[in-house]
Parts: C-alpha cells; sequence; structure tokens
C-alpha cells in the first residue's frame, strides 16, 4: 500500500486500513523504513491492518507491505481493497482506495 501525500498541504498524518479480504488470513507486514504505528491481527487470522503515518510532507512517501495466506479454494476470485486518509484537506478524495482482484490457481 503505498501512500504518497500529493496534496498541497503537508504535515497532517496519513491513516491507512485494509480488511483482509474472505479467504484470506495475516501472515506479517512491513513497513518502509519502520515508518509510522501499526496494527495487525495475530498471525494466521482474518482482520483488518491499519497503519498511521504521522507528519508526512508534501511529496513524500511511506510503503506498507501486507502478506497473507490464501485460503479460499481454487478458482475463487479474491478482491482487496485499500485505503487511505489525511487529516488535512485533500483536493482528490477520489484516489484514496485501491482495489485489486486475483483469481486462487
Amino acid at each position: 500500500m503505498p501512500v504518497p501525500l500529493l496534496g498541497g498541504v503537508g504535515g497532517g498524518s496519513v491513516h491507512g486500513k485494509d480488511a483482509l479480504p474472505s479467504g484470506t488470513v495475516f501472515l506479517s507486514a512491513a513497513r518502509s523504513a519502520n515508518v509510522g504505528s501499526l496494527t495487525t491481527p495475530p498471525v494466521g487470522t482474518a482482520g483488518t491492518v491499519r497503519w498511521t503515518v504521522a507528519d508526512l510532507a508534501v511529496g513524500q512517501s511511506a510503503r506498507l507491505t501486507i502478506t497473507v495466506r490464501v485460503t479460499a479454494n481454487t478458482g475463487s476470485t479474491i478482491t482487496n481493497t485499500a485505503k487511505v486518509r489525511g487529516t488535512t484537506a485533500d483536493p482528490n478524495p477520489g484516489n484514496n482506495s485501491a482495489t485489486v482482484q486475483s483469481t486462487v490457481r
């Protein structure tokens, strides 16, 4: 989940949230440069990953990589949506989430 701050005002916190999709369980999460606070479900369980990065400057970015184990059956489609929001004004709130679909093989 890359979190670039593209707006015109920096200095606010950025909050990310990824509710792990059905058919997956949490294994690990890694933050770029260990930036921000991180809350995860216990390993091997479903749940939501939450990440807060304080004082992200304009043009600066931070990255969170989440690893899951797929428990869904072969042929199933898994859809994951990650969302971010900031504490400062956002000139384009339409780009605050990303969704990806994958077919289990």
